[in-house]
Parts: structure tokens; C-alpha cells; sequence
């Protein structure tokens, strides 16, 4: 099941913009157990995330990225994917598009 979200993850997290920061970048407290990250479409939010990515974590053994619109997300589900992954030695996920998850409430919830 991980094998899947790990190709998923490492196509979308092989070409990050770095030679810019988003603007709300230093003004996140990302010691916190769960953020939220709103605002319209295109304005960086997955740049943001996918930049933090990359300057604290920069593998997928320690921090997953998923997009939530994804049909094998979808499928698998938010909890489970995150209990798979954490029993692996997985320390974070970044969740993007989690509005188009039905129930990621709940189930944020309950990671």
C-alpha cells in the first residue's frame, strides 16, 4: 500500500521552487501537531507545504506528501494510510486538497 504513495509522493515532490519563500512561511508555527493552511486556489498553499518539505524533512521515510484528491488515497483513506506509515517510522504527513476528502474531519480527528 505504501509502495503506491511513495511513487505518488516523490513525483510530486521532485521539482520544489526553492529560491523563494511563500510569504506566510515565517509566520507558521510548524511545531504544532496539526496546521491548516486556507486561502484560494493558486496562491501557493501547496508550495508553502511542499517547500517545508523539503528544507526540514526531504525524505519520505520521515514525512509523506499526499494530495487527498487522489483516487489511491480515496481508496485507502486518510487513517488508514496514516496508521500504515506512522507503524513504519513515518513522523509526519502533509495532507493537500483535504476539502475534497468526504469525512477528513473525522478522521483527522481520529490520526
Amino acid at each position: 500500500m505504501i509502495d503506491k504513495l511513495i511513487e505518488i509522493h516523490t513525483s510530486s515532490t521532485s521539482n520544489i521552487p526553492t529560491g523563494f519563500k511563500r510569504y506566510l512561511y515565517d509566520e507558521i508555527n510548524w511545531k504544532s501537531r496539526m496546521i491548516g493552511i486556507i486561502g484560494a486556489t493558486g496562491v501557493g498553499k501547496t508550495t508553502l507545504i511542499l517547500q517545508y518539505y523539503k528544507k526540514h524533512f526531504n525524505n519520505h521515510e520521515d514525512c509523506l506528501y499526499l494530495s487527498c484528491d487522489n483516487i489511491r488515497v480515496l481508496s485507502l483513506g486518510i487513517f488508514n494510510i496514516a496508521q500504515e506509515y506512522f507503524k513504519l517510522g513515518g513522523k509526519a504527513l502533509l495532507l493537500d486538497e483535504i476539502h475534497k476528502y468526504p469525512n477528513w474531519s473525522l478522521e483527522l480527528k481520529n490520526i
